[in-house]
């Protein structure tokens, strides 16, 4: 559907476009006089949202934008959402029951009187507690929260009254200021005092509402970290006391320093172990050699038991003194054993010099000098193995002493992990708790939002929305109009103009004709008639002259179906051809009661029923028809127009159509082309050898510029319009004789 279409189809229809959109928007008129007055109460809210200051805020911190616009949502969610809309229904009625009279600033006389209307008068003792609003709220809200229904709960969830909460939720107006903190709300209502209260209630209850949702969030992670840094420290006290207990079993103070004590401890004892074997082997071989000297007097030195008893005294008490010095005993008791150690060593001197005095030497050496030499080396041996048994003794103390430490360190590895692991535990879940517990403090500080611009109360209504109604009842009917008149002829499928005809019926148009009827205005239709007529004659001789032989030219004209004006396009073409001065027969079906074309060709009926599919040459059927017999003996005619019954009611004549020099398909525009139509006309098209062309009968007159150019208007539109020098025709037929521009042609256009 292309721009010019839809115009025309907006001029054709004019009056519906006019007429439904001024009765709609009368009807709305009338329907919304009695419409009431709204009025309307605003405030302003400053949330500090994006550039509030608080302790989690610093110098370089940067805003989060999705953030702050997602905490604005939580806000606006808060403001409508359902328990804070009927928190504030509930104080506006609580306050509006506790009005003994109508008060202008608190509820006007009308809407006092509907709720006295709405609320009887049990219910309202039972609700109303005087002169104490927040009892007269707790009633309500109790009512509202018993099972089953009752007055609060209609007003509440089942009215459009003030205290409906869906018309309450409809009615607020949230937004925020452009990319500021601020909050701006706005309520509509035709009670000005209704309007500033709920206002005032609304922030009062989103305000209350929007902080306790903020609290208990951070109350829920305070209380969370709090568990866990009770479990963490748990587990940690558990950590450490294993490893205590385990230090104190195995006494154990500090593993690394002791381990390495021990290590140092050992590595010393030994080197003093190897060092005293050195003593000992050089005291051993001194005194060999002093023993060889003094074998002679060997026997004698053995046989005294008191140097023997004595010298084995002395050894006790060297031995003594070496393990006190090894072991660290107290100074008291090194000092009384140094003591007795020299006193048995004076005594062992003493006794040697009485009882070696008496000889010298083998070597005539001084016995009491080889004596004092042997008790001097016998006595750093004796010292010696004394030392080198009590450190062998250590070092294999000091074995154990590895055999107990080498486990001890792999598990005492352990716990420390473990407790180092908890430690880091209990560290993070309590950095944790110290995050929470700043939020809340920095909630808690934040306190309630604050408003800048209170509620007022409303002195003038809001403009009416009357007129907005109007135009929009009125801009809604000319939609569906259009909607209308463009649908319909985008569904139906009719062949509708000259452009559809051939893609729908595959057959070339020859000329179409405009509808001729009473509601065609604004076009001289007898002149646009005549001018598509002549186009038909036209192309009608184009072909005759193309297959000129001297006979006969046999024109058909068939349909599908009934009704779709074959006589009107056969008696227009008939007469043109007639009024040129050619002898032409007119073959038409009907009864002997019908009324007869009107042409100036000679006209010849036949019957309705009859059988045509056995006639043979059209020159016997012509003599056949023909009731005047000079007429059949005269010359013949040059031009014999045959209308054919509708197709789809009787059967083809084959042979009448094989002999037709020319076959005219006349279809009406208002017709359907169905595929039963599509069968009959290719039946057509191999019954015959010459062409078919197309004739589209009953076309809007809107439709034939493809054919004419441009569209002929009636005389008393043509006198104010000047016709183009290139169509003088148009004035020339102006005389032209306006026979079938009666009642009668135009019912006759379709009438087969």
């Amino acid at each position: 559907m292309y721009i010019p279409t839809i115009i025309r189809l907006l001029k054709k229809n004019w009056l519906w476009l006019v007429l439904f959109p001024s009765v709609l928007g009368f009807t709305v008129a009338y329907l919304t006089k009695a419409m009431p007055r709204e009025y309307q109460s605003a405030a302003t809210v400053y949330t500090g949202l994006a550039s509030g200051y608080s302790i989690t805020s610093g110098d370089d911190a940067k805003t989060d934008y999705f953030a702050v616009n997602n905490a604005f949502d939580n806000l606006l969610a808060t403001i409508k959402s359902r328990e804070t809309v009927s928190e504030v229904a509930k104080h506006l009625l609580a306050q509006h029951l506790m009005q003994p009279r109508p008060t202008p600033f608190v509820l006007s006389a009308v809407s006092y009187r509907k709720l006295q209307d709405l609320i009887d008068g049990p219910t309202h003792q039972r609700l109303v507690a005087t002169g104490n609003e927040p009892e007269t709220y707790r009633r309500i809200d109790a009512l509202a929260n018993e099972p089953g229904h009752n007055v609060v709960k209609n007003l509440l969830y089942n009215s459009s009254t003030h205290y409906s909460v869906e018309s309450i939720t409809g009615r607020i107006a949230a937004a925020r200021r452009s990319t500021s903190d601020m909050l701006e709300l706005s309520f509509k209502a035709d009670d000005p005092a209704v309007c500033q209260h709920t206002l005032r209630y609304l922030i009062d209850s989103f305000r209350s509402r929007y902080t306790s949702v903020k609290t208990s969030e951070t109350s829920n992670v305070v209380q969370y970290f709090e568990e866990q840094v009770r479990k963490s420290q748990y587990h940690l006290q558990i950590a450490e006391d294993s490893l205590k207990d385990f230090g104190v079993r195995n006494k154990v103070i500090n593993y690394g320093e002791q381990s390495k004590f021990v290590a140092e401890s050992k590595e010393d004892m030994t080197t003093e172990y190897h060092h005293e074997q050195m003593r000992y082997r050089a005291a051993r071989f001194a005194l060999d050699t002093l023993e060889k000297r003094m074998e002679e007097r060997s026997s004698v030195l053995a046989t005294n038991k008191d140097l023997l008893s004595q010298r084995n005294e002395l050894y006790e008490v060297q031995e003594k003194l070496a393990n006190a010095q090894v072991y660290g005993t107290p100074a008291d008791q090194l000092t009384e054993l140094s003591g007795k150690a020299d006193r048995l060593t004076e005594e062992l001197k003493g006794s040697a010099r009485r009882y070696y005095n008496i000889n010298n030497t083998i070597e005539s050496v001084p016995q009491a000098n080889l004596l004092n030499e042997w008790l001097a080396k016998l006595m750093d041996h004796r010292q010696s193995a004394a030392r080198l048994g009590v450190i062998e003794k250590r070092l294999r103390e000091y074995d154990g002493i590895y055999k107990e430490l080498a486990p001890m360190g792999s598990t005492i590895n352990r716990m420390e992990r473990q407790v180092g692991v908890a430690e880091k535990e209990f560290l993070a879940v309590l950095h944790g708790l110290n995050l929470a517990r700043l939020r809340q403090r920095n909630v808690e500080m934040g306190g309630p939002l604050t408003v800048l611009d209170p509620p007022i109360f409303p002195l003038k209504p809001q403009p009416s929305k009357r007129m907005v109604f109007v135009l929009a009842s009125v801009m809604a009917g000319l939609v569906l109009v259009l909607a209308y008149i463009i649908g319909r002829e985008l569904l139906i499928s009719s062949i509708k103009s000259p452009e559809r005809f051939a893609d729908t019926t595959h057959i070339a148009l020859a000329t179409a004709l405009p509808l001729v009827s009473d509601k065609t205005k604004g076009y001289d239709l007898s002149h646009i008639e005549r001018c598509l007529i002549k186009q038909l004659r036209s192309v009608i001789l184009v072909e005759f002259e193309q297959q000129r032989d001297g006979s006969e030219q046999v024109i058909t004209l068939f349909s599908p179906r009934q009704q779709q004006g074959r006589t009107w396009v056969g008696q227009r073409i008939s007469h043109q051809f007639a009024e040129l001065g050619y002898k032409v027969c007119y073959f038409y079906p009907g009864e002997l009661s019908a009324t007869p074309p009107a042409t100036s060709a000679k006209l010849i009926r036949y019957p309705v029923g009859m059988d045509l599919s056995n006639v043979g040459r059209v020159k016997d059927f012509v003599a056949l028809c023909d009731p005047d017999p000079a007429a059949r003996s005269s010359d013949p005619y040059d031009y014999i127009f045959f209308e054919l019954p509708g197709l789809l009611e009787t059967a083809l004549p084959a042979r009448l159509v094989r002999q037709a020099t020319l076959s005219l398909l006349v279809v009406n525009a208002n017709a359907v082309w169905t595929k039963a139509d599509s069968t009959v006309c290719r039946l057509y098209e191999k019954a015959t050898t010459n062409p078919i062309l197309g004739v589209l009968n009953a076309v809007d007159p809107d439709r034939l510029a493809s054919l004419l150019g441009f569209q002929p208007r009636s005389t008393w539109v043509r006198r104010r319009q000047t016709v183009p020098a290139s169509e003088p025709e148009v004035n020339v037929e102006r005389g032209f004789k306006r026979r079938f521009k009666t009642k009668r042609h135009r019912r006759e256009q379709v009438p087969q």
